[in-house]
């Protein structure tokens, strides 16, 4: 049988083992046993913006508790079926998200787990998914009216660019909302650039291409 000097020279032991477990985890003693876990911070260092079929950037955060090894998480649903493991003990992880095709705000949620498997609970941020959208037509031979192939086809702003087909053909298929101007570029032709606004629907465009000493050309439509 264990004497009271005995019982109180274990119960030293044992709170010298909780403080030590304490300094590594980064809780207080108790938190090590029973405390329960946080919620970790999301943040989105590129912004919480993506286009359909896009992907944002996203950093979760365990704030420094040592207890926390990773994280787990999901987009549109509280299932938390994607995980992440943290950089080191209660740090951060980054991770580059699908957002999908659904458009809107999105909820994306989050929760720390550690070393134990434990779960905390869970913290949300929303996603802003915009649509996009087809912007496709033919280039043609304004003299012939036959499809010119591979002409480069130029929306602006992005520098977005498709190459025309055998037979003028040129499609983008995915197309953020906005205004964009479209020019084509072919040698010996000028072809006049047009302002559309992509918005709810997609677009369908003819680019008609001129020959240079037509009256249709100016110096600053020639494209050659």
């Amino acid at each position: 049988m264990f004497t009271i000097r005995g019982r109180r020279a274990l119960a030293t032991v044992a709170a010298a083992m909780l403080a030590g477990l304490s300094i590594l985890t980064g809780a207080t003693p108790a938190q090590a046993q029973h405390g329960p876990l946080g919620q970790p911070t999301i943040t989105f260092p590129d912004g919480s913006e993506s286009v359909a079929g896009g992907t944002v950037t996203v950093t979760f955060d365990a704030g420094g508790d040592r207890r926390v090894t990773g994280f787990r998480y999901s987009l549109g649903t509280t299932d938390l079926g994607l995980t992440a493991t943290a950089t080191e003990r209660g740090g951060t992880a980054t991770v580059t998200l699908g957002v999908g095709t659904i458009t809107g705000d999105r909820s994306l949620v989050a929760a720390v787990v550690d070393g134990h498997g434990r779960v905390g609970p869970m913290t949300q941020a929303a996603i802003h998914v915009t649509p996009t959208y087809q912007f496709t037509g033919r280039v043609l031979n304004a003299a012939t009216f036959l499809g010119v192939p591979d002409v480069v086809v130029t929306l602006e702003p992005g520098n977005l660019q498709a190459t025309t087909d055998a037979d003028g053909e040129y499609a983008f298929a995915a197309v953020p909302v906005g205004y964009y101007t479209v020019s084509a570029t072919a040698e010996g032709f000028c072809s006049p650039s047009q302002t559309f606004l992509i918005s709810g629907q997609g677009v369908e465009y003819e680019i008609y291409l001129f020959a240079l000493d037509s009256e249709v050309c100016s110096p600053a439509e020639v494209t050659s």
